[in-house]
């Protein structure tokens, strides 16, 4: 699966490096103009007070000031965001689901989130 670099930038205190690269997935395409953009509340606390996070060529992530959640706002539409993606965007995912499920475990252990659940009980 090939990956496309993309150039962003930490804002608001963001307190990642400028020179960081984003990449975007092939069998993804970029926004168009003519996607309808929705502006949206936090979806944990519901607060529509934010600050920018991360700004990219197209879209924008900003932090919920009053829970902290990373979200992109305003967002593409559903629809719109569907004609992004080819039928073959998941194909590396399903290949690779026990790999990526594996890694997101050892990412929670790592904030310590399986002393708060831990197995078996």
């Amino acid at each position: 699966m090939a990956l496309e670099e993309r150039t962003c930038t930490a804002v608001a205190g963001g307190g990642l490096p400028s020179h960081m690269q984003c990449i975007q997935k092939t069998g993804t395409s970029a926004p168009t103009e003519q996607e309808e953009l929705e502006f949206v509340h936090c979806n944990i606390c519901n607060s529509d007070s934010t600050e920018t996070f991360l700004s990219f060529d197209t879209f924008t992530y900003r932090r919920c000031r009053v829970c902290g959640l990373v979200y992109q706002n305003p967002r593409p539409v559903f629809g719109d965001l569907r004609n992004r993606y080819r039928d073959n965007y998941f194909e590396y995912e399903i290949a690779n689901q026990e790999n990526f499920f594996k890694l997101m475990k050892l990412g929670l252990r790592d904030i310590g989130f399986d002393k708060l659940f831990p197995e078996g009980k």
